[in-house]
């Protein structure tokens, strides 16, 4: 008995792991059943949420700001209505749906009359790199390429797309600017391989290079291309170096780069001065180029990295800050950074003097990396100075990145904070500390300060009124707090950072009185952080959390965590008012009745949007039979939501056919609504189900476009040429007969043009 059970559980154990291995099959087979995914989505209540429906979603826009490509794909693959911007162009689906043949198919089967405006999707194909999409609209549209797509390919450096275009037969799309060429294989582009391109087409195409125009080159290509390559198109005059633009060609930010791609710019410099400045310096150049010692490991390592120590590395910059210069006949003119770091780095403090003064008080920033105060010094020349600098901009300075010596430490601080007068924060190097988070450094500069008096408000004798955001640890955060008449603590700026062992260790200080209502009203703080201060006992109201977009969850935590009162007259008039309405009218109805929810008893029994959210609809249509004025706003929000069921129960109950008394008047709101959301399953629905309330429309005429009596009707398909919704659009004007005058259409194409709507109208209207 007991084996036969096991037998039976391990079958089960099996099925289930056959079961795991299709779910994602099972899952796409019921999600691309259209009945039962409307089925499922029917069952949904989403009234009074901001996620949106399945059946309200049909912007491309929305879909691709808001990342859902997997709902592009199955919406297009099912050929469920889709609106596309006036700007709309098929790389934004080349981008993010590469190998996916059977998406395009069913775009051209679904979508063509969106897109057969479009001149350039072949090109855009090609910049995206989408071949999969390339060769559908090359072979079964009309599309047709309008510029080289070699041409694209070489300049997006893209090889794989490149030999694609090369082994098809239709000789056309095999043309390219033979003129152009270099041009386009060195222009810039993210990631491009330039040998990997220049090689190909040279040694596998083998392309005519004669008639290519010569190529000026920019050092920040040559840096990515071999020098192999670089000599051969030299050599046969197809590369130029400007020799007088040769001065600014130098590396900036030299001891970023490691000693291989120096090695390899020297080589470039000298390369061209041996074929075109007379000079006999080079050979020895060449000769100390070498002679150096230093192994394929140190060549990968960046310059700055290395201790001063290493006279191998230092060697090789001095070849290239001294002897280049040496056998050039001009001056490297944007050098300065680069000789202040050599100088600083090696402490040549003479050839740091001889270095302009202006150039000079740029290594403040590089000393304070090195820890050098004597060059510090020399670049004060023993003055105050004003150094203008702030802590948060880009690439601000490490301090002590290259020192680790504390007595140089020591030594560079005490000079700095006696000799450099920072302008735009006085506090500059304790924030640098901070974020160094060095302790005992942290004490030295503190102590410091107090004695040179470097305060940010001298009245209030206070450090740093924003340090908080810049501490990272526990030590320093409790050194500070025992030292706190000397500092000021925005508490704010630590909270928003979520370091709670910061704050657990701030709150021990109690530094911050828990009545202070500006903690709990900062509508940026996260919910955790909310949890927390209320924990802490901080007083707090509501209205900051109520307006503040992405804070619905945080109202609702307070409301049921605190006592405090709190008030419908903070809501405003937005989605969020109704989803906070629903939830207190749910589940808070002890607020209301203790009035501790202070509100209008009688406002949820005749607020109709609010019986409308909260889905009592017998209420709702119950208090729109004693007053149809309030169809008004309830009409704009059951189109804003697309609730089809609910907009066909409001209209057998108020217009169950054409002989209703009650005035159609109100509907034009629901009308716009829906125009502007670009809903065209509504008109659908009142037009085959209610048609007479469209009988005020003329019939159209193939000659002659219709202007209808209401002006209002006919301004519903001016919004949708504004909106681009083209499919609603002749739905109006070929269904509902809804035609502007050909003076309206005009203007409208000339203020607001949409290039799909024009491109369709100009062949059924041609004098548009």
């Amino acid at each position: 008995m007991n084996n036969n059970f096991l037998e039976n559980n391990n079958e089960n154990s099996d099925n289930n792991n056959i079961n795991d291995s299709n779910i994602d099959i099972l899952f796409f087979k019921v999600w691309r059943n259209i009945y039962i995914l409307n089925l499922i989505i029917s069952n949904i209540s989403l009234k009074y949420t901001k996620i949106k429906k399945y059946s309200e979603i049909h912007s491309v826009d929305w879909m691709l700001k808001h990342s859902n490509f997997g709902l592009i794909e199955d919406k297009v693959k099912t050929n469920q209505y889709l609106t596309f911007p006036k700007s709309f162009k098929l790389i934004s689906f080349f981008k993010i749906i590469k190998k996916n043949e059977d998406f395009y198919r069913k775009l051209l089967q679904y979508y063509k009359q969106h897109i057969i405006h479009l001149n350039d999707v072949c090109e855009e194909a090609c910049i995206s790199g989408n071949i999969t999409a390339l060769n559908i609209f090359l072979k079964d549209t009309d599309f047709k390429p309008q510029k080289s797509l070699i041409d694209i390919a070489i300049k997006e450096g893209n090889l794989e797309l490149l030999n694609h275009l090369f082994s098809l037969e239709e000789p056309s799309l095999k043309e390219f600017s033979e003129k152009e060429l270099l041009n386009n294989i060195f222009l810039e582009s993210n990631n491009k391989n330039y040998n990997e391109i220049a090689n190909y087409l040279i040694h596998t195409v083998k392309i005519n290079l004669s008639n290519c125009n010569p190529y000026q080159i920019d050092i920040s290509i040559y840096l990515k291309c071999d020098i192999q390559l670089f000599e051969f198109l030299y050599s046969k005059d197809l590369i130029i170096v400007d020799q007088n633009s040769l001065s600014f060609q130098c590396m900036d930010n030299l001891f970023e780069y490691n000693g291989k791609t120096l090695k390899k710019y020297i080589e470039f410099l000298v390369f061209v001065l041996n074929r075109n400045v007379k000079t006999n310096g080079t050979a020895l150049l060449l000769e100390k180029m070498k002679a150096l010692n230093l192994s394929e490991e140190e060549l990968e390592i960046p310059l700055s990295q290395f201790e001063p120590q290493n006279l191998e590395i230092k060697k090789l910059i001095e070849i290239y800050l001294f002897d280049l210069q040496d056998v050039c006949s001009f001056r490297f003119q944007n050098h300065g950074i680069n000789e202040i770091e050599y100088a600083i780095k090696y402490n040549d403090i003479l050839y740091l003097r001889n270095l302009n003064q202006k150039i000079k008080q740029k290594g403040i920033e590089i000393s304070i990396e090195y820890g050098n105060s004597e060059a510090l010094l020399e670049i004060t020349s023993s003055q105050k100075i004003v150094f203008n600098s702030t802590i948060n901009k880009p690439n601000a300075p490490t301090l002590f990145k290259y020192c680790q010596c504390r007595e140089k430490q020591r030594i560079f601080l005490q000079t700095f904070l006696y000799h450099v007068n920072c302008v735009s924060e006085k506090d500059y190097i304790f924030k640098l500390a901070l974020k160094h988070d060095d302790l005992e450094i942290i004490q030295f500069i503190h102590h410091l300060m107090v004695i040179y008096g470097v305060f940010v408000n001298k009245s209030k004798k206070t450090i740093s009124s924003d340090m908080l955001q810049y501490v990272q640890s526990v030590k320093v955060l409790t050194y500070l707090c025992q030292n706190k008449k000397d500092f000021n603590f925005n508490y704010i700026s630590l909270l928003k950072r979520e370091r709670f062992d910061l704050i657990e260790c701030f709150e021990q200080f109690s530094i911050v009185s828990r009545n202070d209502t500006s903690l709990l009203n900062e509508p940026d703080l996260s919910l955790n952080i909310i949890k927390f201060l209320d924990e802490k006992g901080y007083s707090c109201t509501y209205k900051a959390f109520f307006n503040a977009r992405k804070s619905i969850d945080k109202y609702k935590y307070l409301v049921e965590n605190r006592t405090e009162k709190y008030s419908y007259s903070d809501f405003e008039y937005n989605q969020n008012s109704w989803i906070l309405l629903n939830y207190i009218y749910d589940k808070r109805q002890e607020d209301i009745k203790s009035h501790r929810f202070e509100i209008d008893t009688n406002y949820f029994e005749e607020n109709v949007v609010f019986l409308y959210y909260s889905n009592n609809h017998d209420k709702m249509f119950s208090l729109l039979s004693k007053n149809m004025d309030l169809s008004s706003i309830l009409l704009k929000e059951m189109a804003k939501k697309c609730d089809i069921e609910t907009i066909d129960k409001y209209m057998s109950i108020f217009f169950p056919n054409e002989s209703s008394t009650i005035g159609k008047h109100h509907l034009i709101h629901l009308l716009e609504s829906a125009t502007k959301c670009g809903y065209l399953c509504i008109f659908k629905l009142l037009y085959e189900k209610y048609p007479f309330v469209f009988k005020g429309v003329k019939g159209g005429n193939a000659n002659k476009l219709n202007c209808l009596h209401d002006s209002r009707l006919v301004e519903l398909t001016l919004i949708t040429m504004e909106n681009n919704y083209l499919d609603l659009f002749f739905y109006l004007i070929d269904v509902i007969k809804l035609i502007p005058n050909d003076i309206q259409m005009l203007i409208q194409l000339r203020l607001r043009p949409s290039l799909s709507i024009k491109h369709h109208l100009n062949k059924r209207f041609p004098f548009i």
